[in-house]
């Protein structure tokens, strides 16, 4: 309570990986590709700061 957490996002085609605090906590795959980016919290009021997007390489 009353630190922040590190959350990290990694969208690659069409699959979805989630880490908190370097843990990984979720992944996701056959993700619609097109669309709004939305960030959201159940349960609590949340705050978010330093949203950062980063576009990868197209390796």
């Amino acid at each position: 309570m009353g630190e922040w957490n590190k959350m990290k996002v990694l969208v690659k085609q069409d699959s979805i990986t989630v880490w908190v605090n370097d843990v990984l906590v979720n992944q996701g795959w056959h993700c619609t590709t097109k669309g709004q980016i939305a960030v959201q919290a159940e349960g609590a009021e949340v705050e978010f700061r330093k949203v950062l997007l980063t576009s990868l390489s197209k390796d």
